[in-house]
């Protein structure tokens, strides 16, 4: 099946997608053009559903989303959730100053309006100054809070020091 590579138009809406994520990025990222690839799409994001099949990439910037599938929601002319699922989802990103962000889940849940982000099963999340391990991640952009593990799994942290200012 050929590989059909998607230039959205709406940029401005899939912007708002992952805004949050991409705060964590570098800071021009935010201002590049968002490209979506699948090898199939189907819906129609005006009438309010999305879904990409097959090998879907989002790029933006340092910004690299890869998924099996994914299913975009809008609502009342927002998008209102972004899903995707894969063996894994993974999420690639330059964090400004401070190295490479790698993150990857079964799946990945993005309500936009809440800025909440959910990995689910087998997460990794591997940051410049740490990791975490889980089955289940939900991430507020707006406050920066976690909440991990429950349903009698466990949650595994590794903090690196901050590193020590050189003196001369």
């Amino acid at each position: 099946m050929p590989r059909c590579r998607l230039h959205i138009l709406t940029s401005p809406l899939l912007a708002l997608l992952f805004a949050g994520l991409a705060q964590a990025g570098e800071s021009t990222d935010r201002e590049l053009p968002m490209n979506l690839k699948a090898d199939t799409s189907s819906g129609n994001l005006e009438a309010g559903r999305l879904v990409l099949g097959g090998n879907v990439e989002i790029t933006q910037g340092s910004l690299v989303i890869r998924a099996q599938s994914g299913e975009i929601l809008q609502v009342e002319g927002r998008i209102d959730q972004a899903n995707f699922d894969g063996a894994p989802v993974t999420i690639r990103q330059e964090v400004e100053g401070q190295g490479e962000l790698r993150a990857e889940a079964k799946r990945l849940e993005y309500q936009v309006e809440k800025e909440i982000v959910t990995l689910i099963g087998g997460v990794k999340i591997d940051r410049p100054r740490g990791s975490m391990r889980g089955e289940r991640v939900i991430y507020n952009l707006a406050s920066g809070d976690i909440d991990a593990g429950g349903s009698g799994s466990r949650v595994e942290l590794t903090i690196q020091p901050k590193a020590k200012a050189k003196t001369n």
